[in-house]
């Protein structure tokens, strides 16, 4: 007889557990979604590792994401470093983004990153969302900024909209 190898389990976890919010001082409760694997062997659970780049995180131009949330300049009187909010990267330090996906979305394919660099930057209308003019003072420096504070990785999304293969590669270099 051929010996059957046991075999692992995934269930879903969806146990709750409190953590403290730091940025708020806060106790939260926090539903994990997680895989457990069971080992038939020993009848406990283990959580597999997962690849950091399966679970980024992304900015977007969209409502306040941006201007007044991540991003306050220098004019808003709200604590920051180097134009970041400090209450918010504080909060996602909290939760460890290992990679940071920008500019994001619809806006992605409307954005074209030399007017978001330099002193004098080229206003746009964001058309994707309501029409809102977008002062990009929060461009690429500001960006790599904030995965500096936060200790993740850049991820940079390429106009792919209304943008060029050459202006891409400009941007990379």
């Amino acid at each position: 007889m051929v010996p059957i190898k046991p075999v692992e389990l995934y269930l879903p976890d969806d146990s709750v557990r409190e953590e403290v919010d730091e940025a708020m001082g806060q106790r939260n409760p926090v539903k994990v979604a997680a895989m457990r694997r069971l080992r038939p062997e020993t009848g406990a659970f283990s959580y597999p590792s997962t690849n950091v780049y399966l679970s980024t995180h992304f900015s977007e131009h969209l409502g306040r994401c941006i201007y007044g949330g991540l991003f306050s300049g220098t004019d808003m009187g709200i604590p920051s470093t180097n134009g970041i909010r400090s209450d918010v990267a504080a909060a996602l330090r909290h939760i460890k983004v290992p990679v940071l996906r920008w500019p994001g979305g619809c806006f992605a394919d409307e954005y074209h990153w030399m007017d978001g660099v330099g002193g004098q930057r080229k206003k746009m209308v964001n058309t994707n969302w309501g029409g809102v003019v977008e002062d990009n003072s929060f461009g690429t420096h500001e960006f790599f900024e904030l995965c500096r504070q936060l200790g993740c990785e850049p991820y940079i999304c390429g106009n792919v909209g209304s943008g060029t293969v050459r202006e891409m590669s400009e941007w990379v270099e």
